[in-house]
């Protein structure tokens, strides 16, 4: 017999809930009480998380743009080379993206390896690193093997538009999201908590 699945929702009524609501379930299932500067926080990420879930190929965007960067650094340089009276201010912003360009392609670069395996889905992974930094900030730290975060990923991936699924899902994500913390995430949480107090 099949393992039956554990698939938690916010409600029965949770398609009529309004958005806020939604996020405020998210944000018990963080933490009992919780503070108002969650609810917020989760909200703010929300459109964000929600818009990643469009069908794209990200990695095939990240190729593209790698390879747009080769083209700049190999075509931008001449207009480091124009005679004088043909120099502009577009001379010095060549200049600025010729700087910065090779940084942008290193980073581009780290997308774009070949790795093997399912592609990560993107929205997800940002969901999963939103609720386990908010779970670091309110319990100081997170059990990477815990049903409870678990179960607060998939309430907040819901709230975002998510469809449902089985709770075991997220054990990866949340294993892999729970050995780096994301600064940026961290930052925002940080910013809504302060705003707070």
């Amino acid at each position: 017999m099949k393992e039956r699945q554990r698939v938690v929702g916010l409600s029965n009524n949770a398609s009529v809930a309004s958005p806020e609501a939604k996020f405020e379930a998210a944000a018990w299932t963080i933490a009992d009480s919780p503070p108002e500067w969650l609810t917020r926080a989760l909200a703010y990420f929300g459109p964000g998380i929600t818009s990643m879930r469009d069908p794209f190929d990200i990695g095939e965007r990240f190729v593209r743009m790698r390879d747009a960067c080769d083209t700049l650094m190999k075509g931008l340089p001449a207009y480091l080379h124009m005679p004088f009276d043909l120099q502009t201010q577009e001379t010095e912003a060549a200049k600025l993206v010729l700087q910065l360009l090779p940084t942008i392609k290193e980073n581009l670069d780290q997308f774009t390896k070949s790795r093997s395996g399912r592609k990560p889905i993107v929205s997800r992974i940002i969901c999963a690193a939103v609720i386990v930094e908010a779970w670091k900030l309110l319990h100081g730290k997170v059990e990477r093997r815990s049903d409870k975060v678990y179960e607060a990923c998939e309430v907040y991936w819901q709230a975002c538009g998510g469809p449902a699924s089985d709770i075991e899902n997220w054990r990866r994500l949340v294993e892999k999201v729970s050995a780096n913390s994301e600064e940026w995430i961290v930052k925002r949480l940080a910013a809504f908590r302060v705003v707070q107090n």
